[in-house]
Order: structure tokens, then sequence, then C-alpha cells
């Protein structure tokens, strides 16, 4: 299918670019060393053992260490694939800080209490979470401030559970021990936290200092085949913008270069409201293309529905109409969209109107205006296989009419929160689409949905495509002329919002 770039913006998911996609790897980092480092230290911890003949705490130190590993490996799994948001991740850091503490701590507890030099496992911990997750020094200190808090605390405390330890505390020698490891733990924190700040900062400069004509790039947002997606400040006008820049491949002139067009001229051809606002289209000095275009801030259908589940008929009905009314004016100019797909509508704020769509991505678009060949001929497929209309799976050529397939399978989506054929392959969705028919809503749902509602979708669906409406205005007619809806008003959307934004991440997001 058609290379894309998908922006990051929304509810955890794991799309590569932004800083919290970069947090997360950095924990990945972190976890990885320690899920390697943590059973390997078991080796000295035998080796002290025997040394200081302690063979009767091995049963307790092979403990710490299967739990201890454990624990690592349970959070790898959390940060991977757990779609932590920001303040997941600080809590998971907190935790696991605290946590390696306490089990360094008690290691140290049976091999020679106050005079143990495991003091220097704590300031490993301390230096793998200060260089490998570079951030601010009060963000470090805090962290391995948690860990290295542990050592005294947990040393205090095994004084009323420990005879031996309890004993060593009266020893002015076993008291200066832990006074010196202290002071080391100390000294390593401080240093930590100063190089974390300073890696930190390099990092961010970096950022901040690159630019692409007159734009500042400030932090990627979206990453994919064909390019990246930035937020970048357009300083003459005071404004953040979202920049889409082609990635040199070494293929400069080839389709990639001629589909970027495609999607800039396509995109700044429309002036509907409901479509992204195209602002510059241009090359870098050293011939770097780059689209800016309006930034939004929100979500996609597809998260959106991840988030809410099947939406109300109502509401379903007022976003798609917003579709229905940006793609009006394109089909008019004779551009066909070509992947219309939950992904690519994207609903935002817009004065009071909290559920405004904006449609997204024209990279795969074919305009019939005679500007230039298009970039998908027939016996070829582009688009998302899961929205793709019959007509392109057989390879025959797109229309207006294909699109209005993809609407109908998009509306499905928004009523039973599933995709027309879902769990199945590549190949069997391509032969579904041309042969088989899909379950209606209502079946798909498990109780009825209103029956004007159902046979607007199923219609838009037809295999043939004479068998659709003939326009996105004629469909747009269709679903004003519903009666059995209910209501979704603005104040339904308003209250909507609100709740999300105190229950999930919501980000930005920019794309044409």
């Amino acid at each position: 299918m058609g290379d894309r770039v998908e922006p990051t913006v929304s509810l955890g998911a794991r799309r590569p670019g932004g800083p919290l996609e970069e947090r997360r790897a950095a924990y990945e980092r972190l976890l990885r060393v320690g899920s390697v480092a943590w059973p390997l230290f078991a080796l000295p911890d035998l080796v002290g053992a025997h040394v200081w003949h302690l063979e009767r705490a091995l049963p307790a130190l092979v403990t710490l260490r299967a739990v201890g590993t454990g624990i690592v490996l349970v959070a790898y799994a959390a940060v991977r694939w757990g779609h932590l948001t920001s303040s997941g991740l600080a809590m998971l850091d907190g935790t696991l800080m605290v946590l390696a503490g306490i089990f360094v701590s008690l290691t140290g507890v049976e091999l020679g209490g106050l005079t143990s030099r495991l003091f220097a496992g704590i300031m490993i911990v301390i230096v793998a979470r200060g260089t490998l997750v570079p951030s601010a020094w009060g963000s470090t200190a805090l962290a391995t401030g948690s860990a290295a808090a542990m050592w005294p605390l947990v040393m205090a405390s095994a004084a009323y559970f420990v005879p031996p330890v309890r004993a060593q505390w009266s020893s002015p020698e076993a008291a200066g021990a832990f006074a010196f490891g202290l002071l080391f733990l100390l000294g390593a924190l401080g240093i930590t936290s100063a190089g974390s700040h300073a890696l930190w900062t390099a990092r961010r400069q970096v950022h901040e200092a690159r630019r692409l004509g007159a734009y500042r790039l400030k932090m990627r947002i979206g990453s994919g085949g064909n390019g990246d997606v930035w937020v970048a400040r357009q300083e003459a006008l005071g404004r953040d913008v979202a920049l889409k820049v082609l990635r040199d491949t070494g293929h400069r002139s080839g389709e990639k270069v001629r589909r970027f067009e495609r999607e800039a001229r396509a995109a700044a051809a429309l002036t509907h409201p409901n479509t992204i606002r195209i602002h510059e289209f241009g090359a870098s000095d050293d011939g770097v293309l780059f689209i800016a275009m309006e930034l939004l801030d929100g979500l996609d259908l597809e998260s959106l529905v991840d988030v809410a589940g099947p939406l109300p008929p109502a509401r379903a009905v007022k976003l798609l109409r917003q579709a229905c009314a940006s793609l009006a004016e394109a089909h008019v100019k004779g551009i066909v969209h070509r992947d219309i797909k939950p992904g690519n509508l994207f609903v935002t704020r817009v004065a009071d109107d909290y559920d405004f769509v904006k449609l997204l991505d024209f990279g795969l678009a074919r305009l019939s205006d005679g500007g230039g060949a298009s970039l998908t001929e027939t016996g070829h497929m582009f688009g998302t296989p899961a929205y793709m209309p019959p007509e392109v799976c057989a390879g025959e050529r797109a229309s207006t009419r294909s699109d209005l397939y993809s609407l109908g399978a998009v509306l499905y989506y928004m009523l039973t929160a599933s995709q027309l054929f879902p769990d199945r392959t590549f190949s069997e969705t391509v032969l579904s689409h041309i042969s088989r028919p899909p379950d209606l809503p209502s079946q798909r749902l498990g109780h009825p949905l209103p029956p004007g509602l159902e046979a607007i979708v199923m219609k838009c669906l037809e295999k043939k495509r004479e068998g659709r409406y003939r326009s996105v205005r004629e469909l747009d007619e269709a679903l004003a002329a519903l009666t059995e809806l209910g209501e979704w008003t603005r104040e339904d959307a308003r209250v909507w919002w609100t709740g999300a934004r105190t229950s999930v991440a919501l980000g930005v997001r920019g794309e044409a």
C-alpha cells in the first residue's frame, strides 16, 4: 500500500516520533540492560556469600534475584506494549527505583549489613538510570534519590528484625563504614543528576536548533516510510505548524517525490473548513521538500472509537456528514481521495464545536484535472485494505464512488467499533471486499440500529459502484433526512471531550 506517515497524538498509542515515544524507548533500553544485569549479579552474590561464610543467606539472595528479574521483565512488557502515558511512565520510574533500592539494600543486609559494600550496587542503578534515561536534574534526582534513600531506610529497619545488624549500629567501625557508603551514594546522586540534565539539555538543543527554511523544528510527532512530521515554529508569524518532511531516500526524482508533490497540490486546491489547511509547499536551501500545514489538537476517528467504543448513531452521522462536505469539494475539483479511513479523519475543536472533522492525507489522491499522470494506474492497488472498495481490490481505477464505499466502511466502523472483515489476512480481506457481503451493523452489534441508517450504510457498501449513491452530496442528503437518530449536541460533545481529557492523553497532529 502507499507509504504513510502516522503522526502520534493520542492515547498512548505506540507511534514513532514524539517525546513520549522517545522516553518510552529510553526506558526500554534501561529495562533491557536491567533484565541482563540483575540476574548476572547473582554471581557476585554467591561469591560474597562463600568468601564471608554466609552460605545461610543463599536462599534469600537467590529469591531476591529471581523476584527482581521478574519485576524487570514485567516492567519491560508494560513499557513496550502497555501504552503508558507520560504520568504512567513517571510512576513506573519512581516505583522501579524504589524497588531496586530495596532489593539491593536487602541483599546488603544479608551480606554484611552496615559494613556491606553493596551500596555500590545502588550507585550502578543511579548511574544507569541517569545515563540511559536523560532527564532534567529534578526528575533525575527524584528518581535516583528514591533508590539511594532505600539504603539507610532498609538498614535502619533491619535493626528491628536482624540481630547482627542491630549490634552493628552500636559499633563505631560499622557505623563509620555505613557513613562512608552514604557519602559515595550522595556523590553519585549529585554527579549523575548533573550529567543526566546535561544530556537532556543537549538533546533538546539539537532538536530546537534544526531549521528548515523559515521553520524551526521543535519535536517530531510522526514517522513513516515516506517522511517525518514535526511540530515546527514559523517564527515570522509566531505560530506552530505541522511540517511534513520528505525523507531523503536517494530516490529524489522517483514516485515518492511525485506523490509528495501531488499531496501538496491536491490539499492546497481545497478550501473547505473540513479539509486540513496547507500553508506552504517548498524546499529548503539544501533541497529538502516539505509541506507546512495546520497543527491539530484532538484524536483521529480510529483512536476516538478505541476510547469511546461504538458511537451513538447521531454522533457518527454528524462526523460523517462533515467528511462528506470536505469530499464534495474535492470531487467537484476532480480529486479522488482513495484512502478514506478512520485514521485520516481527525476530530478536533473549532471555537465551541468540539466534534469538528478534518480530512487528512491526500498522498494517494488522484487528480483528473490534467495536472500530470496518475500515480496509481489500473491494475494496481493503493489504499488501506480494511477500507478499500471492491473495484480497487480488483485492480480497477478508483472513482468518486470508490470514496463512497470507504465512507460507508468508516460509518460501519463508527457504529460497530469493528471493521467490515476483521481478523483476516490481506488477501482474504481483498477477496471479501470483492465477493463477500458484510454482516449488517446491527448483527455485529447485537442490537438494532435505526433502519434508515443501516440501509444507508449498506447502500454505500454495494459491491458494484453503480449501486451506491451517485455522489457524496446525495449521501449527505440521505443522512440529513434521517429522523430516528436521537440527538448529539455541541454540549454533548463538549462534555465528552472534557471527560476524555481528564482520562486519556490527547495530543497534536498535522497531516495532509
